[in-house]
């Protein structure tokens, strides 16, 4: 069965604690509290969106964008700026030295008498006459504020942006377990045809080898709603390819896999 098939069936399958939806996952979490989470790049796109218009109203303006992706915020010259990397990882800088410069003429010198203000006098050269304003600009340095100063301001914004934050990371971190768990059953599909394994170097030669494989990465998933999806998916794909083959999973081996998970999921394959 090939990767994309499997993957239409998990996604029409249900479970009495998971549900899945476009660009929606939900499941019970460790405490048995019940999760809904989103994900993709529409839902990216609006975590971003939020953190931006978040730091505006803490009177943070977006700057630019790096060509690393950061977002780059600034408020006033002596807070520095804040930047906001794709992983969701926010960080300040202090700085060193803020100039300015100014003009060092109030109006222009008075116009020899006889001369038309703008002509130079006798020995000047064209375009210094005395009567034309000549504008001098220096570098201006202010007394930066403190740490203690920085970091409360800093702190503030730190407050106020994390629940942005927060979320944004976790639609990140969501949208990156939805596109490896999309790929599974590809790479399943590859470790029992070529024996490229799940996890590891070593290409795997035998049959016997590639259950082995396929069924210690589902005794292993984690018990939580990613580790169950992940699970799920492992199952259906086993009972699917691998009981279908001519080398389908052993009862031995199963009950083996169902001995080593703690939290009650067991295989239920039907026998060859």
């Amino acid at each position: 069965m090939t990767g994309w098939m499997l993957w239409g069936l998990l996604a029409a399958a249900s479970a009495a604690d998971e549900v899945s939806g476009d660009d929606v996952v939900g499941g019970l979490n460790e405490e048995g509290v019940y999760e809904v989470y989103v994900w993709g790049e529409d839902a990216l796109r609006q975590a971003q969106e939020a953190m931006i218009s978040k730091m505006d109203r803490l009177g943070w303006t977006q700057k630019r964008r790096a060509n690393n992706g950061d977002l780059v915020f600034r408020a006033q010259r002596w807070t520095g700026t804040a930047r906001i990397t794709p992983e969701g990882l926010i960080s300040f800088s202090r700085p060193v030295v803020v100039y300015s410069s100014f003009d060092l003429t109030d109006g222009t010198l008075s116009a020899e008498e006889g001369k038309t203000p703008g002509e130079p006098s006798e020995g000047e050269a064209p375009g210094l006459s005395r009567d034309r304003p000549v504008p001098v600009f220096s570098p201006r340095f202010y007394i930066l504020p403190s740490r203690r100063k920085l970091a409360a301001v800093h702190g503030k914004v730190l407050t106020g942006i994390q629940p942005d934050l927060t979320h944004y990371r976790a639609v990140l971190q969501e949208t990156a377990f939805q596109d490896t768990l999309y790929d599974l059953p590809e790479r399943l599909d590859a470790l029992w045809e070529q024996g490229v394994p799940l996890e590891g170097d070593p290409v795997l030669e035998t049959p016997e080898d590639r259950r082995a494989a396929a069924l210690d990465y589902w005794a292993t998933r984690a018990d939580t709603p990613h580790g169950h999806q992940v699970c799920q998916a492992v199952a259906l794909w086993l009972s699917r390819t691998v009981q279908a083959s001519e080398h389908p999973v052993t009862e031995s081996e199963q009950e083996e896999a169902n001995a080593r998970r703690s939290d009650g999921r067991r295989l239920d394959l039907a026998p060859p």
